[in-house]
């Protein structure tokens, strides 16, 4: 469409100059009336169109004669595709964000379950559930020299604070045999 610079009508629609329509309103309109000589940018912007919706538009001075080109695209239809790729990045995004999520929960819970049942196990090693049952495993697996003594109701490692003078006598003992040396020498 074309403008004419003093009064702002569009010159290109018969109907809009008959009906003595005025778009000095219109920024591009505006722009070009207050500077038809100027400088002028060619850069697109939105704004508001004829139509009083947003669109994307530009204009070109033509000079002889005094007039200008506005080139108007509506909003929605300038920027459809790069809404939908927009769009369609993000539920990719989402997507892959939630199927990460699926794999890390996954791995979580395949990795922790032998520490889970390493920390299940040492508490029961721990609270004595376990003594008997590890120390004869241990023992039937070490080679000689060995020895096993079993307290009754005694934790883990408490054979000491149950009957240190037994405790002393059978590990001294016990070191004494297999490194075949005495006390005092």
């Amino acid at each position: 469409m074309a403008h004419c610079p003093s009064c702002g009508k569009e010159v290109n629609k018969p109907s809009r100059v008959l009906k003595n329509e005025n778009v000095k309103h219109l920024l591009p309109v505006a722009e070009f009336i207050n500077n038809p000589e100027g400088f002028y940018d060619t850069h697109v912007r939105a704004y508001e169109g004829i139509k009083q919706t947003t669109v994307v538009g530009t204009y070109v001075p033509l000079g002889i004669p005094d007039w200008a080109v506005i080139v108007e695209l509506p909003f929605h239809e300038a920027f459809r595709q790069t809404t939908l790729e927009i769009l369609i990045g993000v539920i990719t995004l989402l997507c892959i964000a939630f199927i990460i999520s699926l794999i890390g929960m996954y791995l979580a819970k395949k990795l922790s379950v032998p520490i889970v049942d390493l920390m299940n196990t040492a508490s029961r090693i721990a609270s004595g559930e376990k003594d008997v049952y590890f120390s004869r495993l241990f023992y039937q697996a070490a080679h000689e020299p060995k020895e096993l003594w079993e307290l009754p109701g005694v934790q883990h490692a408490s054979g000491l604070m149950q009957d240190p003078q037994e405790y002393i006598r059978r590990l001294t003992g016990f070191f004494e045999k297999s490194l075949n040396v005495k006390e005092g020498r």
